[in-house]
């Protein structure tokens, strides 16, 4: 993972969560953060 999205405020990932339909989100696969939309480069488009 970029240093830029480990640095990020206060990022979690969202995995362990269940959906909705009752699937489960992926770890490593959905974040949020309090500042995603400030991330450039490489860490907008990291994949776990």
């Amino acid at each position: 993972m970029p240093d830029d999205l480990i640095r990020s405020v206060n990022l979690r990932d969202l995995g362990g969560y269940r959906t909705a339909d009752g699937a489960t989100v992926r770890h490593g696969l959905v974040f949020r953060s309090a500042a995603l939309s400030a991330l450039k480069g490489a860490a907008c488009f990291a994949r776990a």
